[in-house]
C-alpha cells in the first residue's frame, strides 16, 4: 500500500460497526416502549373524537345524545327521539371499537385525575347525584350542549384508558357537565399531566 492512500482499518471499521449495532438495539428497546404509549393517545384521541361527534350532534338535532360503553373496548352514540321512545344508533349499528389494544381501563395506583371526578373506582365513572335510579343514563349530552341526566342537572366524569399490564400508558378524559367541556390527561409515571 502506497503511503498516499487513505482508508480505515479492519479494526476502525469493526468498531464503528460495533458503536452502530449498539445504539440500534437501545433504539429498539425505546421504540418498544415509546409504541404502547403512541397507541393509548390514539385510542384516547379517538374516544374524543367520539364525545365530540356525540356533543355535536346534540347541538345541531336538538336531541339527547347518549353514550354507551360496550364491554372494554366499544362505545356506541345513540340518539333518542323528541318525546320518548326507543334509542337508536347514530352512525349505524356497529359501535367503534378502540385499536391498538387499548381499552376502557382503571389502574388503581394512579389516582384520580386532577380534575376529581373519577371518585369510582372504575373505568367509566359518571354520577348522577339527582336521579342514580332512573331517567336518562348520566353519559347523555343534551339539546343545550351540557352533559348529563336532565336539563340542569349536570353530571361530570372520568373515562380511564390504557393498555392491560401497561400503567404508563394510563390516559384520561373527564367531561365537565354544565359546559360539556371535554380535558385529557396522561399518566407520567408519577401524576397525572393534562
Amino acid at each position: 500500500m502506497k503511503s498516499t492512500q487513505k482508508g480505515f482499518s479492519l479494526l476502525e471499521l469493526i468498531a464503528v460497526m460495533a458503536a452502530v449495532a449498539v445504539m440500534l438495539a437501545v433504539a429498539v428497546v425505546s421504540a418498544s416502549n415509546i409504541l404502547p404509549s403512541f397507541r393509548a393517545t390514539s385510542g384516547m384521541n379517538q374516544v374524543m373524537g367520539v364525545i365530540r361527534r356525540a356533543r355535536h350532534a346534540a347541538l345541531s338535532d336538538r336531541r339527547t345524545i347518549a353514550i354507551n360503553f360496550i364491554g372494554n373496548n366499544q362505545i356506541q352514540l345513540l340518539t333518542n327521539p323528541p318525546g320518548g321512545g326507543v334509542a337508536t344508533p347514530l352512525d349505524g349499528p356497529i359501535p367503534y371499537t378502540l385499536e391498538g389494544g387499548v381499552q376502557f381501563l382503571y389502574f388503581p395506583a394512579t389516582g384520580d385525575t386532577p380534575m376529581g371526578f373519577g371518585a369510582c373506582p372504575a373505568a367509566t365513572c359518571f354520577t348522577n347525584p339527582a336521579n342514580p335510579g332512573g331517567g336518562l343514563p348520566a353519559t347523555t349530552f343534551l339539546a343545550d350542549g351540557t352533559f348529563g341526566a336532565g336539563i340542569g342537572v349536570p353530571v361530570n366524569g372520568t373515562i380511564f384508558l390504557g393498555i392491560p399490564n401497561k400503567p404508563t400508558t394510563a390516559r384520561a378524559i373527564t367531561i365537565l357537565g354544565a359546559t360539556g367541556r371535554i380535558r385529557t390527561y396522561y399518566w407520567d409515571g408519577n401524576a397525572w399531566q393534562e
